[in-house]
């Protein structure tokens, strides 16, 4: 089998259907309460919807359908509710044989198992007019680091990368998929936070490759750190964090330029509102390349802003998300509500990955 960026179409086809069609029906539709009731509600069997051309028929929801009076308390109805006797109902055959095999060995050893893949033990927070809890189970961590090695290798960089990231700290998707990326990769990576005295000091500690910066405020950073004699000159890699529109990457590439002796390529990296994959572009074609998916991990798919009836991959539209695996908070059709001007499925023309790549994603202004 070819690797997860070099599988053909019709592979890829294959394995997104069979990767819909488990999480919906094996995952999803039994053991999440909110979408029972949604499915109910619908009156239609959650099969109807089980392939990616099904999903572009499943009304897509955000975070107002989960949480309608405004308390995040309705996100725990995306959390799967699975016990030991549901495990056996939704696990892949290797790791359900190995749960299996525990349970007359090991009764213990198995409960370890069936909590890994069922039991939340981590959380990040998303929303855009109100703030939730996203749940994630210890192998959903396994995954998310599986994803960030490969995003990895679509920004170029190895185990020799020092990385300083100058992003807030705090609970929030990005900076969780970022340090699981690195851990993933064996790159050392250094957190200080946003504080420019912070990052000052950090980056005379080590000499850093790669530097994060926030798509907001990015330019003016670099800039500030300049000024106070940062060590700069070792930077290889600017990776900025957001979505930046066209005058924020202006910005921070003015910037870069301004700067002497700094030979730093400038890619952006960013994970969707609610999703837990972080995505890149990729070291040859930078931003004209768009943002590099994970096929057998997620569907990325665009709708209407206004209907949310589905647009097809030419855009624009608004971003909506189908995780496949993950497990926690399983979103289904998820509206993250960022834009994107579309969603691109031939090969990148810069590294010739044969992934889907969002081309043009922006975030609109949080609302209040």
């Amino acid at each position: 089998m070819a690797t997860w960026d070099r599988r053909t179409p019709a592979q890829l086809a294959k394995q997104r259907d069979a990767g819909v069609r488990a999480q919906l029906l094996d995952a999803v539709a039994p053991f999440s309460p909110f979408w029972r009731d949604r499915f109910a509600e619908l009156g239609r069997p959650p099969a109807l919807f089980a392939s990616v051309e099904g999903l572009r028929a499943l009304p897509a929801l955000g975070e107002r359908d989960l949480c309608p009076d405004g308390d995040p308390a309705g996100a725990a109805g995306l959390v799967l509710q699975v016990g030991e006797g549901g495990f056996a109902q939704h696990a892949h055959g290797p790791r359900l044989r190995q749960a299996l095999r525990l349970r007359v060995a090991a009764p213990g050893s198995y409960r370890a198992v069936v909590e890994a893949d069922t039991r939340p033990t981590s959380y990040v927070y998303a929303g855009r007019s109100l703030r939730f809890p996203v749940a994630s189970t210890r192998s959903d961590l396994d995954l998310v680091a599986r994803a960030g090695a490969r995003l990895w290798q679509v920004l170029g960089l190895g185990a020799a990368d020092v990385v300083v990231s100058a992003l807030p700290s705090g609970p929030f998707a990005l900076q969780q998929a970022l340090s699981l990326a690195a851990l993933a990769s064996a790159s050392p990576l250094l957190a200080p936070g946003d504080d420019p005295s912070l990052v000052l000091d950090t980056l005379a500690a080590v000499p850093a490759s790669v530097l994060v910066v926030p798509a907001v405020g990015g330019a003016s950073l670099l800039l500030e750190l300049a000024d106070a004699g940062a060590r700069l000159t070792t930077l290889t890699t600017v990776l900025v964090a957001g979505a930046p529109d066209r005058q924020q990457r202006d910005d921070i590439d003015d910037a870069l330029d301004s700067l002497d002796d700094v030979q730093a390529t400038l890619l952006a990296v960013h994970v969707p509102d609610g999703h837990r994959l972080l995505w890149g572009e990729c070291r040859q074609a930078g931003g004209g390349g768009g943002l590099h998916t994970y096929p057998d991990l997620e569907v990325a798919q665009l709708v209407d802003p206004p209907t949310g009836a589905h647009v097809g991959g030419e855009g624009p539209g608004e971003l909506v998300i189908t995780q496949l695996g993950l497990r926690g908070s399983a979103l289904l059709r998820w509206r993250t509500g960022e834009l994107a001007g579309r969603i691109d499925e031939s090969s990148c023309p810069g590294c010739r990955r044969n992934v889907p790549r969002v081309v043009g994603a922006r975030t609109p202004a949080r609302l209040s």
